[in-house]
């Protein structure tokens, strides 16, 4: 998980696969270089559009590898393509190996806070608190 309390990077990367189906990677650094694999989630729509009080639900993914902060393009063995969404920095706050965590993303566009809550598995909550 990343570190508490210090900028890591984000993306959404808007994912298209082969079979036209079409879902949102939110893509979190484990360090503030984003050298290491990336946290991942699959969801429905964009983070960065939502309102407070609102709510998305969220799938933890196999973390991705960290090329795909900068990468848009084909993925590789016909798995689709990726065009960047967003970017920003995000900084977990409290622990972030619990299954509830607390970020503050900072998008180009605008800043969030984000509550995470691990619902069951690898089902998670997403809520924008302000």
């Amino acid at each position: 998980m990343p570190a508490q309390g210090t900028a890591h990077p984000t993306v959404l990367l808007r994912h298209e696969r082969p079979d036209g189906s079409v879902h949102v990677d939110w893509l979190i650094g484990r360090d503030p270089a984003g050298q290491e694999p990336l946290v991942s989630f699959r969801i429905d729509d964009r983070v960065d559009n939502m309102t407070p009080g609102t709510m998305l639900p969220a799938v933890r993914i196999a973390d991705h590898r960290a090329r795909y902060l900068d990468y848009e393009g084909p993925i590789d063995a016909d798995r689709g393509s990726v065009r960047r969404l967003a970017r920003g920095s995000a900084s977990v706050i409290g622990d972030p190996d619990s299954s509830a965590w607390a970020i503050d993303v900072h998008w180009l566009s605008a800043s969030q806070k984000l509550a995470l809550e691990r619902i069951d598995g690898d089902r998670w909550q997403i809520r924008v608190v302000e």
